[in-house]
């Protein structure tokens, strides 16, 4: 089968011959082998990213409801995160097989929640969600790579490097996660550490072009050369083209002539070379003294290929390497013969780019004779204008075109120096140093702080562009398009505390705020935890939201600050047939402090609740439970078990509404019926700890169950001790087994249980009680009356056992 696998990931037999061939290998054997082998073709499709990949572990998670481990191999994959509603659903799936306290849907949730909520607020949460599944299993690496990613968010960059860098010890033949920990070290300032870790990453094997592409540009930027050259070379055998075209070019500048030149012959005469392979092969042969041949190559593209005329391409090329006054010469020769306006564009540009600026503007003025005015030229002709022209305003201009696409052939070269602190051919990008000269010579162009605060941020100096960014509030105090540039980009570093404070600014310098004035304060304020500053700022717009996502932002802010009745008001026009949005409702108002507004609200929320759909029931019916308890209402509970009562078609989900309805009855003094309800959903769902520790801790109150009470608590304790379960949770279901322990006559058990229980909370009541009543079984009094001391306010079906004891011990 590997074979198999093997020949599907070179490409050398297609996606239905690799499936075929799988399902032909496991077509006779067990339910356990033909679920292997759906896992592997699932898996192979998502290697390839194959568009159909997030279909098979959609298909596989559904059809396995009561397998954790398909469950957990969905959301391994990359394939369903395109999906977030599906992730979502495994994830639910998979938290009901494992428990609310077990620790692997914790960190795909955390991760699903880092996916879809960038807020500072919730990087915090999720830091410390994660801390708890860490303190279980410390080397979990999908934990501590969120860890590495929340830290980012709230700005603790140093916290960030330090999970990182343990992600890639506890798996340290992973590239791409010693890649994940040299970026962290960059962004941290951490550069000696770095450069070690970019030294010893050479050993790592990878057979991931990707993988190799990020480490190779580490290599350049250290200066390792020999090691680069390596990599370079396996990626000219398994790269795809373009990588491959890229190796060729950097293997011309790493003097391994004889490959490059190789390579550039077999690229060269390819069917398949698109515009971009051609300009990086037509690179290397300059590379390699072979300029002319380059140009020959350009030249040669067939129709079909180029997506402009062969001329501009050429251009380009000339434009690039252009050092001789000869060069100049021969491109504006060129931008004559093909009368073009992009190629006299590129002409003007490779005289700028040298600082000739009186010869670019001569060539501008002959590009003007020739094709008249045209957008391509617009950008130069500020640029060049004698009344502000200089070098900086060039590299201004440079960039104006870059975001313009006017040019787009210096656009795609600027678009790669902002997306790459350095590209993978050894180049170091200049355009931060540009841009630092341009500020001092533009100290008042809003453009030119925010392009070099972008080119910082991908550079990984956060720190730095949030510096820049700060600068420009105060070189630029009135105008408003720089507060609102500002918040913007904070928004994007991840500083939600600057990012309310310029989103103030910004409502300050305008002569009357706007309803995009106060929803950016709304939002940067919710991000910052001001829930009453967000109410503030976006109540005024009310009539004016015209967005779901701006009506979601009102009713937020309008539940943080505790104003019920507008966020009612809205909540259902947000978007009436999203039930995503009515499941969020739903758990929004969870939040509401106010038990009236609470029922109000679940009431309204329930009439957008459709019968049939199970999950949202189960939701609506847990809210309404929550409320109940809040509130002390047991009537309340008649509601929740109605809502629980029909049935569910999927059984997991079914099991939740029997465990709803049985926890109902038993705060009702029905036991009895309780107990049969928490039977019906243990046989649907026989490794859900809640069930099983609910339906124990019944029949341990009964008579004559004790036996069976046992194997079932035993049964739960032993499905979360496997799903990594803290020990912090584990207290109440230790207490329930201690207890089964005790009744059965197994008292010395029953000490070393409560024992753990009692080492994880010391002040659980439950447990004290409980050992004292196992320490009065084995003969050790003092320890029983130390027990007792410590119980601390018992409620009333407590202090019946604790009275019994100390009856006890007194006879």
């Amino acid at each position: 089968m590997q074979s198999l696998v093997d020949q599907a990931l070179a490409g050398q037999i297609g996606v239905q011959e690799f499936r075929d061939g799988v399902n032909s290998l496991v077509a006779g054997g067990s339910p356990e082998a033909k679920l292997r082998g759906a896992v592997l073709i699932a898996g192979v499709l998502d290697a390839l990213d194959d568009p159909g990949a997030a279909r098979e572990y959609i298909d596989l998670a559904s059809d396995h409801p009561s397998d954790a481990r398909v469950q957990i191999e969905a959301l391994r994959s990359n394939a369903i995160w395109a999906t977030p509603a599906a992730a979502e659903d495994v994830i639910g799936r998979l938290r009901l097989l494992t428990g609310d306290d077990g620790t692997s849907w914790r960190v795909f949730e955390a991760k699903r929640v880092l996916l879809t909520d960038q807020s500072e607020a919730t990087a915090a949460r999720v830091v410390n969600d994660l801390s708890s599944v860490l303190r279980v299993s410390p080397r979990d690496v999908l934990a501590l790579q969120l860890m590495a990613e929340a830290m980012i968010r709230v700005g603790d960059l140093p916290r960030s490097a330090s999970f990182a860098t343990r992600a890639a010890e506890a798996d340290p033949e992973n590239l791409v996660i010693a890649m994940d920990a040299i970026d962290a070290l960059v962004r941290a300032g951490l550069n000696t550490e770095a450069e070690a870790r970019v030294e010893a990453s050479v050993t790592i094997r990878s057979d991931s072009p990707a993988a190799r592409l990020r480490r190779v540009s580490l290599l350049g930027r250290y200066g390792l050369r020999d090691a680069a050259a390596q990599d370079w070379l396996w990626l000219a055998s398994n790269g795809d083209l373009l990588t491959r075209a890229r190796a060729a070019l950097a293997l011309a500048q790493l003097d391994r002539p004889e490959v490059a030149t190789d390579l550039v012959a077999e690229l060269g005469s390819s069917e398949e070379l698109t515009p971009d392979a051609r300009a990086l092969l037509a690179d290397a042969l300059a590379a390699l003294g072979k300029k002319a041949e380059g140009e020959a190559l350009l030249r040669a593209a067939p129709p079909s290929e180029a997506e402009e005329s062969p001329e501009i391409a050429v251009a380009a090329f000339l434009a690039r390497h252009a050092q001789s006054p000869e060069d100049f010469e021969a491109l504006e020769q060129l931008a004559r013969e093909s009368d073009l306006a992009e190629a006299w564009a590129i002409a003007v540009r490779g005289y700028m780019s040298q600082g000739l600026i009186v010869e670019a503007r001569h060539v501008l003025e002959e590009a003007h004779q020739s094709v008249g005015d045209h957008p391509a030229l617009e950008v130069y002709d500020s640029a060049l204008d004698p009344e502000r022209g200089s070098d900086a305003d060039s590299y201004f201009a440079i960039a104006r075109a870059s975001l313009s696409a006017i040019d787009a052939e210096w656009a795609r070269e600027l678009s790669n120096q902002l997306t790459r602190t350095i590209n993978d051919s050894g180049f170091t990008p200049q355009l931060t140093t540009h841009l630092r000269e341009l500020v001092k010579r533009q100290p008042q162009t809003v453009l030119v702080w925010t392009l070099l605060a972008e080119s910082q941020f991908l550079e990984g100096d956060r720190s730095g562009a949030r510096t820049t960014v700060q600068r420009m509030l105060q070189t630029i105090p009135t105008n408003p398009q720089a507060a609102q540039s500002a918040v913007f980009m904070f928004r994007r570093l991840r500083f939600p505390d600057d990012g309310l404070l310029a989103a103030r600014e910004y409502q300050e310098r305008l002569i009357e705020p706007t309803s995009q004035s106060g929803l950016l304060l709304a939002e940067m304020a919710l991000a910052a935890d001001r829930g009453q500053e967000a109410w503030a700022a976006i109540a005024p717009w009310k009539d004016s939201l015209e967005t779901p996502m701006d009506r979601g932002l009102f009713v937020r802010a309008a539940v943080e600050a505790g104003a019920i009745g507008e966020a009612s008001e809205v909540v259902w026009s947000v978007d009436a047939e999203d039930r995503a949005w009515t499941r969020d409702a739903i758990v929004l108002g969870e939040r509401i402090a106010d038990l009236d507004a609470r029922r109000a609200w679940l009431e309204s929320a329930a009439e957008r609740v459709s019968p049939d759909d199970d999950r949202l029931r189960l939701t609506l019916a847990t809210a309404w439970y929550s409320l109940a308890l809040d509130a002390g209402d047991l009537a309340g509970l008649d509601h929740v078990m109605q809502l629980a009562s029909p049935e569910a078609d999927d059984e997991q989900v079914q099991s939740r509404l029997l465990r709803l309805r049985g926890a109902c009855l038993s705060l009702l003094g029905r036991a009895d019926e309780a107990v049969g309800v928490y039977r019906r959903a243990a046989q649907l769902d026989p490794n859900d700890p809640d069930t099983l520790n609910n339906l124990a801790y019944l029949l341990l109150e009964g008579e004559g169950n004790d036996e069976e009470a046992l194997g079932f608590i035993e049964h739960a304790v032993g499905v979360l001790r496997e799903a990594g379960a803290p020990a912090e949770q584990l207290v109440a279901y230790l207490d329930t087994l201690g207890t089964a322990l005790l009744r059965t006559g197994d008292a010395e058990g029953a000490v070393a249980i409560f024992r753990e229980a009692l080492a994880a909370d010391p002040a659980y009541n439950y447990a004290l009680v409980g050992m004292a009543e196992a320490q009065l079984a084995v003969g050790n009094l003092d320890e029983a009356r130390s027990m007792l001391r410590r119980v601390q306010a018992p409620n009333p079906a407590l202090a019946e056992r604790l009275a019994r004891v100390r009856a006890a011990l007194e006879g």
